[in-house]
């Protein structure tokens, strides 16, 4: 066939590839207006939806509002007696609404208000099944159909301050012509209400919208419709626009190619027809007038007539494909030695799943025998995906069909013996020839350590967050304490003979002090109690605390104790003693009721041992390992992840309060330890704790006995936001002798004292008051006078216990404090400064 024919065919090929090409991009201009339609169509519809959301959201606000308010509780309280007083003082003034309605709690009206524009609507009551909802859900609100107007309802119920359901509340909007037009303006669309929705197919098209709200009553059943239509011209001018560019384009590409066909056969098949007959006739005489052309057939000319010169440089290509082909010899033994010695799983299967060859690794991840017992039996590795993730690992196979590699999935595997772990695969396809796939290949790689590790992760920052939140409550409780006791305490010591009155004062007291010790325990768990740490030996702890266990439980416990370490460690005696006692008690409580072996050992650990526990461990340094484990029933795996939980408990209700590990968990991660718990039902459960050991003990100095306090006359300021502590505090003070200023401002106090400064000898502040704080008080008193300062609060952590040292205080309380502490605290300050 001539080269011209072909160019013929070639061309006719290539107008119907611009062909295919012209309807392709017709069509994606039609889908492109299709979504620019349904795009417009779903941003008008969420502007409606988002313009009726804000005008329900304010209609229920105002109901809401008019609900909580104390008039309208009072109104229900005396039962409507006065049905032509207004409830709400204020509704006629800010009342844009239709309707304003109150039943009692049995559903009868009792009050009823109405625009004097919707005359009739008085008339409207509260449906049973609209009533049954409310008192369900507390609110409600639905269309509804009165007297042929639409109206939208907004109910709520009016409680009393005990929770008791008082009446209902229900504010009405009639949905009119009105209503409509305001719509129509704040969305610039035209706004219709009717029972029927309007047939949208009928006025929507390229450029026109159509949008359909249904209106629904308490039951949820449509009873009208908002219709909203509008016009976008814009659609209409991009239709038109890509019609142009449509045609622009077809007549451009045919005259583009008519042009081409014609140099084509000028500038290409005439330098061929040359060339051919050079060829033919072995005669490059031929060709000279090709080659002085600077084209590409004058290159070609000058490459026949150099022929024979470059049979020496293909000579030289030859030798430096041999030298390729054996840099490729040792890729590929570069390549093997990687597979054997790679630390991660890679696994080689043919396209429907069954394994090739695998690596080492592979081998020892899935608890393999060997490659060939594998191979020869066909394993396919998409069977060895644990069955909860087979979805999971279809979608994995998917994505990699799509791109032709996927990266870091998780996904667990099932190995041989039947357990299974995570793992971390990446997977791609290994093509051959012509990009046809051949292989796949699987790198996977263990994460059961890095899930580990990312679980304490999420419990350590999930007990931290408690923790601050047991703090604030610390605070609030010890306020209220305070007061209770104080007030306590002071009826005690005001009292007579009365035995019976002053036991029951005493047992309130004693309750007090019992609340204070939960308090305690609660600050101990968010790590921000006061403690006495000091280098303590741990083995002394615990061979003081064993006879104790002893005591606790019973006889049919067989304790076993061993101590191979006498190091000393930086703590508290009294925690170390209680996570020792929780631990052992918790022990008792599992191997009820036929008893069993509680052991407690502690020994020496290396901080390299711990390597994987935590990442703030120290490889250098000594732990101390404590190690509590019985034979009793065991901990639900499901379970071992909240037993930390502050209240947390599987016992039965009255045995425990559920803090015993968590404090245990505040106390240890308080002194930088780990803890961790081993545990299978049926067979026992282990707790192991390790501490930091201190490799130089510095004991602390025994000081000399303090001479007796003796009391000291004294002028104090006593300065307390909360009046009932100030009362105590002042009484309790001025019966123990001194003369007290009380005052209930802080500010008020501070201009006081700047006049009348050299009057007091002592003042007395709680930290936490409104405008100026106890800090800040007592850096204006010691600035004037140096004379003693005393601060309390109900909570100090480490922040406020620096901005207190910076001012020069060195005597704090935290509540709660009893009156005799107080005035005990006072005596000793005052001794001090004399």
């Amino acid at each position: 066939m001539r080269l011209s024919s072909r160019l013929l065919i070639l061309f006719i090929v290539i107008a119907l590839v611009f062909g295919g090409f012209f309807y392709m991009f017709y069509y994606i201009k039609q889908e492109e207006m299709r979504l620019y339609r349904e795009s417009d169509l779903v941003q008008r519809k969420e502007t409606i939806e988002a313009v009726l959301r804000s005008n329900e959201s304010a209609q229920m606000e105002f109901t809401s509002y008019h609900a909580r308010r104390s008039q309208l509780r009072d109104f229900l309280y005396s039962a409507g007696a006065d049905m032509s007083q207004s409830p709400v003082s204020d509704i006629g003034e800010n009342f844009s609404y239709s309707l304003f309605q109150v039943y009692d709690h049995f559903g009868r009206k009792l009050y009823s208000y109405t625009q004097e524009s919707v005359p009739g609507f008085a008339e409207f009551d509260l449906s049973e099944s609209a009533i049954e909802s409310l008192s369900e859900k507390g609110v409600l609100d639905y269309h509804t159909i009165f007297n042929q107007d639409i109206l939208y309802c907004t109910a709520n119920v009016v409680r009393s301050s005990s929770g008791r359901t008082m009446g209902y509340l229900l504010t009405a909007n009639k949905l009119d012509n009105n209503y409509a037009k305001k719509l129509a303006d704040e969305l610039r669309h035209q706004v219709r209400i009717s029972v029927e929705p309007i047939d949208c197919d009928h006025h929507q098209d390229d450029h026109h919208s159509c949008i359909n709200i249904p209106l629904k009553d308490n039951l949820g059943k449509s009873i009208a419709w908002m219709s909203f239509s509008s016009s976008n011209p814009f659609l209409l001018k991009l239709k038109n626009l890509a019609i142009l560019i449509i045609f622009g384009t077809m007549g451009f590409v045919f005259i583009f190619l008519l042009m081409q066909f014609f140099l084509i056969q000028q500038w290409i098949s005439t330098p061929l027809t040359y060339i051919s007959q050079s060829l033919r006739q072995s005669n490059p005489s031929v060709i000279g007038k090709l080659a002085g052309s600077k084209n590409e057939f004058g290159d070609i000319a000058r490459l026949i007539e150099r022929f024979f010169i470059q049979q020496d440089e293909l000579v030289l290509e030859i030798e430096e494909r041999l030298r390729t082909e054996k840099k490729l010899r040792a890729m590929e033994e570069q390549t093997r030695k990687i597979f054997a010695t790679s630390p991660e799983s890679i696994v080689v299967t043919n396209l429907i799943g069954n394994i090739l060859t695998l690596n080492e690794e592979a081998l020892r991840l899935m608890k393999w025998e060997s490659e060939e017992d594998i191979v020869s039996r066909e394993v396919c590795y998409n069977q060895k995906v644990y069955p909860p993730d087979i979805t999971l690992y279809d979608k994995f196979l998917e994505h990699l069909n799509i791109n032709g590699i996927v990266r870091n999935w998780e996904i667990r595997l099932q190995r041989e013996d039947g357990s299974h772990f995570p793992a971390l695969i990446s997977a791609s396809i290994i093509y051959e020839k012509e990009d046809q796939p051949s292989k796949l290949i699987f790198i996977a790689r263990d994460v059961s350590e890095r899930k580990e590790l990312e679980a304490r992760l999420r419990q350590s920052q999930k007990m931290e967050s408690i923790g601050t939140l047991a703090g604030g409550i610390a605070h609030d409780f010890n306020n209220i304490i305070t007061i209770i006791a104080g007030y306590v305490s002071l009826s005690i010591g005001k009292l007579g003979d009365d035995s019976t009155i002053q036991n029951n004062l005493n047992g309130a007291l004693k309750a007090c002090l019992r609340a204070k010790n939960i308090i305690s325990k609660i600050l101990t768990f968010s790590h921000q109690s006061e403690l006495n740490i000091s280098p303590i030996n741990f083995a002394h702890v615990l061979n003081e605390t064993m006879p104790m266990v002893r005591s606790l439980l019973p006889t049919k416990i067989n304790i076993k104790s061993e101590i191979n370490s006498d190091r000393y460690v930086l703590a508290d005696s009294t925690d170390l003693q209680q996570v020792i006692l929780n631990l052992a008690t918790n022990a008792f409580h599992a191997m009820r009721p036929e008893g069993g072996t509680l052991y407690i050992s502690l020994q020496e650990l290396e901080g390299f041992e711990l390597i994987g526990m935590d990442h703030d461990v120290d490889f250098e340094r000594v732990y101390l390992n404590l190690t509590v484990s019985d034979t009793g029933c065991g901990i639900p795996s499901e379970d071992q992840s909240r037993i930390f939980d502050p209240y947390f408990s599987t016992k039965e209700i009255g045995e425990g309060t559920g803090l015993g590990l968590s404090i245990v968990h505040g106390i240890i991660t308080g002194y930088k330890g780990i803890i961790s718990v081993q545990s299978q039902p049926g067979e026992g459960t282990k707790f192991e704790i390790y501490l930091p050991a201190l490799d130089h003990v510095k004991l602390p100095v025994t000081e000399p006995k303090e001479e007796a306090i003796e009391f000291i006359p004294a002028r104090i300021m006593l300065v307390d936001d909360e009046p009932a502590l100030t009362e105590i505090f002042c009484d309790a003070l001025t019966d123990a002798g001194y003369e007290v200023r009380c005052f209930t401002d802080s500010m008020t106090a501070l201009e006081h004292f700047t006049i009348n400064n050299a009057e007091y000898e002592l003042v007395i502040a709680d930290i936490n008051m409104p405008g100026l704080d106890g800090v800040q008080l007592a850096t204006g008193v010691k600035a004037m006078k140096n004379i003693p300062v005393l601060l309390y609060s109900g909570f100090l952590d480490e922040k406020m216990r620096e901005r207190i040292k910076l001012t020069g205080v060195s005597h704090t309380l935290t509540k709660p404090v009893l009156p005799d502490e107080m005035v005990e605290k006072v005596r000793e300050m005052l001794w001090e400064h004399r």
